[in-house]
């Protein structure tokens, strides 16, 4: 008859499977914070974007409604005055801000409104009592995904309504 075989006290893991253990949970969690990173980035060029087309959207319905219903403009530089057919007045003008860049506002009575943020560049039209058609161009800062700015070009061409009276 073959004597007992002896039962070990020994309970745990070996160095080797904490080892592998160790390393298979580090890659694992570099590969999350990987997925985080690039989801986050992936975010705010989205967010980005979509701010720059809200923006835009507001620009043609407002501005190109009050162009539409203008009885006078008046431009220059940074000012651009509209004046309806009940001789009330509404301005869009630039205002510099701290960063460098410059403000849309649009300013109706005593109501005034920022509606493009980041502005880098605008034009405005030089004779606007020349034509009917009037186009806008504003160069708005943006951020992308690496959260590297971008310029994004934003460009209305409005046509003026006649009033026949």
């Amino acid at each position: 008859m073959k004597p007992p075989l002896k039962q070990s006290n020994t309970c745990g893991f070996t160095v080797a499977e904490m080892m592998v253990a160790t390393i298979i949970f580090a890659l694992l969690m570099a590969a999350v914070t990987a997925g985080t990173i690039a989801f986050s980035r992936l975010y705010v060029s989205v967010a980005s974007t979509s701010d720059v087309q809200r923006q835009e959207r507001w620009l043609d319905g407002h501005l190109g409604r009050d162009i539409r219903m203008a009885k006078d403009i008046v431009t220059s530089a940074d000012e651009l005055v509209i004046t309806d057919h009940d001789n009330e007045s509404i301005t869009y003008r630039m205002v510099a801000q701290a960063n460098g860049t410059h403000d849309l506002v649009r300013i109706e009575g005593l109501e005034t409104r920022s509606i493009v943020q980041g502005v880098q560049d605008w034009i405005f039209p030089t004779d606007p009592d020349a034509d009917l058609n009037l186009t806008i161009t504003l160069t708005i800062s943006a951020v992308d995904g690496r959260g590297q700015p971008v310029n994004q070009a934003i460009s209305g061409s409005f046509a003026r309504r006649l009033a026949l009276y």
